[in-house]
């Protein structure tokens, strides 16, 4: 049996208190395994005291360092990242897991999620390599993949919330993934719904959202940034959500130091190197 592990980030009191919320009846061979930082030492709810929940409470910075702690404790065959505030739908994880069975090759899966503002996904299953299909981009939540591909990929811990680059950590997850050759897949399945909008899609974005912005524009298109990143620019201002000046300003900065973060990547990626 194809077993699967639900990798969960949160943070304070009231995040582990949303987790309890999203968990499902518990199901053989799944296990939710919850990163959860900023605890305050406070107890854990009632709910969460389950034989298929492992709780880790993590001193660390940033939802990527989070997002890697929860994926080192995991040991399924399959691991799903997951938000503390999803609401799956009832065959999410049969779907997830008939996927992989039905491909001994495929590594890591993307589906669906309602999340609002988010549209751009291929009509039907598609091979992802390093140019993604026009209009689409990822969310972590929507990633799913064997285990054993940990040997090659974790977040970057230099971007993401709670860095001063805090956006673009789902697309570089993804661009990690491929270019470390492992056989990636969207299918058009719906697997939850989330009820806020991904960090990439608000309104007003700030400071460090819109360095994140530009750190991993340079990270994913080193070559062409310098024409992306005033395009970038332009589409924030179009759609109102920044001032021109403004974006392009903090996107630079961004730019300017995907080195400097790619380096420390690298660095990181080391120390998980069996």
């Amino acid at each position: 049996m194809t077993t699967l592990d639900i990798a969960i980030v949160t943070h304070t009191p009231a995040g582990a208190k949303r987790v309890a919320k999203m968990l499902l009846p518990p199901a053989e061979g799944v296990r939710y395994v919850v990163s959860w930082q900023n605890h305050n030492d406070a107890p854990a709810p009632e709910e969460l005291n389950r034989s298929d929940v492992k709780l880790l409470r993590f001193s660390g910075k940033g939802v990527s360092a989070n997002r890697n702690n929860a994926l080192n404790h995991c040991t399924a065959d399959i691991v799903l990242i997951a938000d503390n505030d999803l609401i799956y739908t009832p065959d999410a994880f049969k779907s997830i897991t008939t996927v992989f069975d039905s491909d001994p090759a495929l590594d890591l899966a993307t589906f669906k999620a309602d999340i609002p503002g988010k549209s751009g996904y291929p009509d039907g299953v598609t091979g992802l390599k390093n140019h993604l299909p026009k209009g689409y981009s990822v969310s972590a939540v929507e990633i799913a993949f064997r285990r054993k591909a940990l040997a090659a990929i974790r977040f970057c811990e230099s971007i993401g919330p709670g860095t001063r680059y805090a956006a673009g950590e789902d697309e570089f997850f993804l661009h990690s993934a491929i270019a470390s050759g492992l056989r990636c897949r969207f299918f058009p399945i719906e697997i939850c719904r989330h009820p806020e909008p991904s960090t990439g899609n608000r309104a007003n974005p700030g400071a460090a959202t819109l360095r994140g912005f530009g750190c991993t524009v340079a990270l994913l298109y080193p070559l062409t940034s310098p024409a992306r990143v005033p395009l970038k620019a332009w589409r924030l201002w179009r759609s109102r959500r920044c001032g021109f000046i403004r974006a392009i300003m903090l996107l630079t900065q961004g730019a300017l130091a995907a080195p400097v973060v790619y380096f420390k990547f690298r660095k990181q990626q080391k120390t998980y190197e069996p």
